[in-house]
C-alpha cells in the first residue's frame, strides 16, 4: 500500500473546512497554503483566516518529527487554534 503524502491529507483537510460552519458561513474566511510565521522561523502548512487564525500542519508517514516540537512553539505564538 502506497504511503499517505502530504498532498493526499492537504485535498482531504481542506475537503473536510467545507463542514465546518465557521469557515463556510463566514464570506471572509481565506485559506492559505504555505503560510510563514514569526518571520519566517516555520512554516504552517494550511492557515485559515477569518477573524481568527487557525493553524493546520500536516504530517504525513513519510515525514519525521523533529521539527514539531519548535513549531509547536511558534504557532501557539501566532494562532488561537492549531492542529
Amino acid at each position: 500500500m502506497d504511503k499517505l503524502k502530504d498532498s493526499d491529507i492537504r485535498l482531504l483537510l481542506k475537503r473536510k473546512f467545507t463542514s465546518f460552519a465557521e469557515f463556510t458561513l463566514d464570506s471572509t474566511t481565506i485559506v492559505v497554503d504555505e503560510l510563514d510565521v514569526c518571520f519566517g522561523s516555520a512554516r504552517v502548512d494550511v492557515a485559515v483566516i477569518n477573524g481568527r487564525l487557525h493553524g493546520f500542519e500536516i504530517k504525513s508517514e513519510s515525514d519525521n518529527l523533529d521539527r514539531l516540537p519548535s513549531q509547536i512553539e511558534f504557532y501557539s505564538r501566532v494562532f488561537e487554534r492549531s492542529l
